[in-house]
């Protein structure tokens, strides 16, 4: 069975680092995509930028990665548990 994930950026909207800042105002279209295309493909759709804006309002984007896109075992973490409920375990 096919399953659908989100791209993804660690980082909070007010990140000092402009590239972060673009990469946050271009993510929703990336996400728009993916959920179209879960939907009329029928597949599970696993919302991992969702997940980490969850654990950004507790934690700081340290705890998760070193930079947006690469997590630490810790963000690896915050992924899988995302992916396991979205299929139910």
């Amino acid at each position: 069975r096919t399953i659908l994930m989100d791209p993804f950026c660690i980082s909070r909207s007010n990140a000092g680092d402009p590239r972060h800042k673009k990469l946050l105002e271009l993510l929703p279209r990336y996400i728009a995509v993916v959920s179209k295309m879960a939907r009329a493909f029928k597949t599970l759709h696993v919302k991992s930028h969702a997940a980490f804006e969850r654990q950004l309002r507790h934690r700081n984007e340290k705890s998760f990665c070193p930079e947006p896109v690469h997590p630490y075992p810790s963000g690896h973490a915050v992924l899988a548990h995302e992916y396991l409920t979205t299929i139910g375990w």
